[in-house]
């Protein structure tokens, strides 16, 4: 029970509080509420203060003593007139300061029984920091330095966390730039293929422009030998070169005009020709027939008398023999009449009548190479439609050759890119790799850095552990300090029970009228000297 404050626990809706001990002064009296000192109170009577405010609910309030010892309450003087009042204010300031003592020292930090401080459940506040190796520390030294070794484990943690994923990450960059390398190498390989492949095309392509050109150049030219076929089999082709050159048509060629003449009258040839014969017997007289024509007018004339007369000497059997030869061929005469211009045109080529049908088998296969000259020229403009066809096209080829060629030289230069690159990814790769084993490495050591955070931060924990078992100890001395204090205000306690009981014996004499010398029990003097 303490002797100079109370605390009340505020319901919220009470201000007025008790005061159940003495005091001398109201000034003596201070008023906490939830631990903060107030002044907005007043006194309702010698015992009971009303605050300002209603306090909250489960606000503590304390209202306590504090006697004022700048002063002692009452000053003697030789002479003077000792009172009952003074007497008493004197003896309460000592009375009501040793209580005041006993409280403060019951609230103090205080030696058990057991040896050790019991700080009674309470928080001590306004401790220093620690200085020496055995000083006590605060919550906030102890967490700060906790806080300090944590964060320093954490972010040891965190560092060997994030060098851990580092080199995940360039283990998974080595390997994509590795599959990257092996799809690049497949590109090109790729890239190689195709390049060989037009590059087959393009010589095939010039191989085929080449043959192409060839027989384009035999079709025209060729001579001595067939272009197709074989001269056993009797399909043998030759080139136009080779029918332009034959001997049969150079005499043709020679002969054009009249070839030309005879062409023009192709028709009488074909009736001379019906009646070649004849021709051939009338070309036997030729002579004959000449001088019959010289004498066309004569024999217009062997109508009249005399030719008749004539005509009897000429109806001789031979003559008539001839004669009935003649009629046998009368519609052949009455032909040639009719063309006897032609006939006489052709009594005056008589000798060229005569090579033509001596030539006539060569004519015929003049005819003969004319159309096969005619189908060698179809067939050579054939080759060169086939020529100009195979150049287009190996132009195409050969422009296909080029493009196939440009590819090869891109998927060649892609190729040596992808080879580049494939180098490059190669060495990102081992780069990569070496970043990897680094960063494993620093991981390694960020990990053996954090073991090391985590010793220290044990050692801390250790350090705070005996920081607290030194903080018992300054907590078991200071309860013996308490001790020391309660013994002292017991001693105090005592001497003013003391001081108190001499004060009551002084009362209680009857011959106070000397104060300078007084008389024992016995009857023998006591000198007191002077109370002050």
């Amino acid at each position: 029970m303490a002797y100079s404050y109370i605390e009340y626990t505020a319901d919220g809706s009470t201000n007025t509080f008790s005061i159940p001990f003495s005091y001398i002064a109201q000034q003596d009296i201070s008023v906490y509420v939830a631990g903060s000192a107030t002044t907005a109170f007043t006194f309702t009577s010698s015992s009971t203060i009303s605050l300002t405010s209603t306090p909250t609910n489960g606000q503590i309030v304390r209202v306590a003593r504090t006697t004022s010892l700048t002063n002692r309450a009452v000053d003697f003087s030789n002479g003077a007139i000792l009172t009952e009042n003074d007497l008493d204010k004197s003896a309460e300031q000592l009375f009501f300061a040793s209580q005041e003592a006993i409280d403060t020292a019951g609230e103090s930090i205080f030696k058990d029984t057991d040896g050790k401080f019991d700080a009674q459940s309470r928080v001590i506040k306004n401790v220093a920091d620690p200085v020496n190796a055995q000083d006590a520390v605060t919550r906030s030294w102890a967490e700060s330095g906790m806080d300090s070794q944590l964060t320093q484990a954490t972010a040891a943690k965190d560092a060997a966390k994030d060098s851990e994923d580092e080199a995940a990450d360039s283990a998974t960059f080595a390997e994509t730039r590795f599959l990257w390398a092996d799809f690049a190498a497949s590109q090109s390989a790729a890239s190689r293929d195709t390049a060989v492949g037009a590059k087959d095309d393009a010589e095939t392509a010039e191989t085929n422009a080449g043959n192409s050109a060839t027989a384009a150049e035999n079709w025209a030219s060729k001579t001595g030998s067939p272009v197709t076929g074989t001269e056993a089999g009797g399909n043998a082709v030759y080139s136009a070169k080779h029918y332009a050159t034959l001997g049969d048509v150079g005499t043709v060629a020679g002969n054009i005009a009249s070839i030309n003449t005879v062409a023009g009258i192709d028709s009488d040839v074909t009736t001379v020709s019906g009646v070649s014969a004849n021709v051939t017997t009338v070309a036997g007289i030729s002579s004959d027939v000449t001088s019959a024509a010289n004498v066309a007018t004569e024999i217009g004339r062997l109508g009249t008398a005399d030719a008749v007369a004539d005509m009897n000497t000429l109806a001789t059997t031979a003559i008539i023999s001839d004669m009935n030869t003649v009629a046998g061929i009368d519609s052949d005469v009455t032909t040639v009449a009719d063309i006897s211009s032609n006939v006489t045109t052709v009594a005056g080529i008589s000798s060229d009548v005569t090579t033509v049908v001596n030539n006539l088998s060569t004519i015929q296969n003049a005819t003969t190479s004319e159309a096969n000259a005619a189908t060698s020229e179809a067939n050579a403009s054939t080759s060169e439609t086939n020529a100009s066809t195979s150049e287009t096209n190996a132009q195409s080829y050969k422009n296909s050759a080029y493009a196939y060629q440009g590819l090869a030289y891109g998927y060649k230069n892609d190729a040596a890119t992808s080879e580049t690159n494939a180098a490059s990814s190669a060495t990102n790769a081992a780069s990569s790799a070496t970043n990897a084993a680094t960063s494993a490495t620093s991981a390694y050591n960020n990990a053996v850095i954090a073991d090391d955070k985590a010793d220290d931060a044990q050692s801390y924990a250790s350090s705070a552990s005996s920081y607290k078992t030194q903080a018992a100890t300054s907590a078991t001395a200071a309860a013996t300090d308490a001790t020391s204090a309660a013994s002292s205000a017991t001693t105090a306690s005592n001497t003013a029970s003391s001081v108190t009981n001499k004060v009551d014996e002084l009362l209680g004499l009857s011959h106070l009228a000397d104060w300078g010398l007084i008389t024992n029990s016995v009857g023998q003097s006591t000198d007191y000297g002077s109370i002050v």
